[in-house]
């Protein structure tokens, strides 16, 4: 195994799964021949760690879908998501659009998107459905530096929906 540099922590969002990655591969490198499969377990444990400190730190919330939606050949079923909340500079969404096409569009802010839209009634349900989905969850436009999203993730409670559990509660 290559000698471990520690992270600058700088990064809330990001460096706690360097951490927690690491020590899954000194399991898997030094336990692998366990035939007790502790080196499994503890790779498993780092994933969810990785997962529960995403949301904790606010990194990502969790938001319950009420209904099945469409849009633009799009679907969301009904069920819960996690939304990721880190700022992005290079989002793009499933319909090819990306930060700059927002910013130009106005859809950053425009209620249509938001507020009015005729299937989100309680807020923002409309951006999940052609988000980008990375390995902790939905990204959407609010992650992009034109709608707002300034330093390592979203800190703007006007860009979640009414419904979202921002950040999640403890022991979830």
């Amino acid at each position: 195994m290559s000698a471990f540099t520690a992270p600058a922590f700088d990064d809330v969002c990001n460096d706690p799964k360097i951490i927690f990655d690491r020590v899954a591969a000194w399991a898997q490198h030094y336990l692998s021949g366990c035939h007790s499969g502790a080196a499994d377990r503890i790779t498993y444990r780092m994933r969810k760690w990785t997962q529960w400190m995403f949301r904790r730190t606010g990194c990502g919330y969790k938001w319950t879908n009420a209904d099945d939606r469409h849009n633009n050949g799009h679907f969301l079923a009904a069920g819960d998501y996690i939304i990721d909340n880190r700022c992005n500079a290079n989002w793009v969404s499933k319909n090819g659009n990306t930060c700059a096409d927002f910013e130009a569009g106005g859809w950053c802010y425009s209620t249509a998107w938001t507020t009015n839209y005729v299937f989100a009634p309680t807020g923002l349900h409309i951006m999940p459905l052609t988000g980008l989905e990375t390995e902790y969850g939905i990204q959407t436009a609010y992650s992009c530096p034109q709608c707002g999203c300034t330093g390592v993730m979203n800190t703007d409670s006007d860009t979640k929906p009414a419904d979202a559990l921002y950040p999640a509660p403890s022991g979830k």
